[in-house]
């Protein structure tokens, strides 16, 4: 029996999936939340993709000669799709945070010291990083504008195989 996907496990997985199908990674294309097992009650999100109404429909059809897509075709579709997109807001907070910061986000080099001595560590004052994270609101809506032109740019450039090149200058 078909029930509602509760709001927060439909929330959740949409995000999840940053609103895109996971099988064509075309963002703005009108989607659907699949029941991979075809068990319209089981809400389980491990049991739940987004798809594009048309990747949806290719689900649905059973018979002929033309490949069809199988649970197992969906499943491997959403952990790669899935995983992409935590990759990619990972880098944007990491993009975030180098901007607040003005420096690289990487693992300090302590310069040569004596054994006893402590490694230098920068620590900013109180001030400077109220100032930081007075920004943070304006810098996220930022980053994620970016990463949602970067979205819709992926399935041309993953396609042909090319290197995005993100740039951050205003």
């Amino acid at each position: 029996m078909r029930t509602p996907i509760p709001d927060d496990v439909a929330t959740e997985v949409l995000y999840q999936h940053d609103r895109t199908c996971c099988v064509c990674n075309e963002p703005g294309k009108a989607i659907q939340i699949h029941h991979i097992d075809e068990d319209p009650s089981n809400h389980d999100p491990n049991n739940l993709a987004v798809l594009c109404l048309q990747d949806h429909e290719e689900t649905q059809i059973r018979g002929g000669f033309g490949r069809k897509l199988r649970a197992l075709d969906v499943t491997k579709c959403r952990d790669e799709w899935t995983r992409r997109v935590r990759e990619r807001r990972a880098e944007v907070d990491k993009i975030v945070i180098e901007r607040l910061a003005a420096v690289r986000v990487e693992e300090p080099t302590p310069p040569p010291v004596a054994p006893e001595r402590k490694p230098f560590r920068y620590r900013p004052s109180a001030k400077i990083l109220a100032l930081y994270l007075q920004k943070v609101p304006d810098i996220l809506a930022v980053a994620y504008a970016k990463a949602d032109d970067i979205t819709a740019e992926e399935g041309d450039t993953a396609r042909h195989g090319q290197q995005r090149n993100l740039s951050w200058a205003s």
